[in-house]
């Protein structure tokens, strides 16, 4: 267990969504398509469950073999057409959104330094503080866009699963 002081959730909550008003702020493509990418990724959660079913259903009810060869091969495409485009996602546009952030976040710092009286960083803590603050700023930017990104999944997941089951079998 870690000795560090336990934080209220709402401070908590506060500075996430400040932290996503900062990368909205200078990237906002990004910040909207990793919305978007966890969105998808709770549609991919949800298509599992679907095609399950309908290959469950067209193996054991319908028992029609082109059927669920059909069902399969729609499986297979759509996977592929959002592997391809996850592929792009982290290996070309994500570097680069990461690299743009870095610049943008690292150029407010410093010039917010530039305001800074120089006897602020004679102190050896203040100067500590500031240089950790520029190391760790982007990353944890990239994290907590991360984060939310992987909140909108398990929504959109947990929504249309649960929307699914109650189509299939109503209460």
């Amino acid at each position: 267990m870690s000795n560090r002081p336990k934080q209220k959730i709402s401070l908590i909550l506060k500075n996430n969504f400040y932290m996503l008003k900062i990368v909205a702020k200078y990237i906002p493509a990004y910040f909207i398509l990793r919305m978007i990418q966890g969105a998808f990724y709770g549609i991919l959660d949800f298509s599992a469950t679907l095609f399950s079913y309908h290959l469950l259903r067209q193996v054991s009810d319908v028992g029609n073999f082109g059927n669920a060869v059909l069902v399969i091969g729609l499986m297979a495409a759509f996977y592929l057409c959002f592997y391809l485009f996850d592929i792009w996602f982290r290996e070309l546009h994500d570097p680069a959104q990461k690299q743009k952030l870095h610049l943008r976040m690292h150029r407010d710092l410093f010039d917010n330094a530039l305001s800074l009286d120089l006897a602020c960083f004679d102190d050896p803590e203040f100067y500590n503080d500031f240089v950790w603050a520029m190391n760790e700023s982007d990353t944890r930017a990239m994290e907590v866009i991360g984060n939310a990104s992987m909140c909108t999944h398990k929504i959109v997941a947990a929504v249309s699963i649960l929307s699914l089951l109650f189509t299939i079998d109503p209460v």
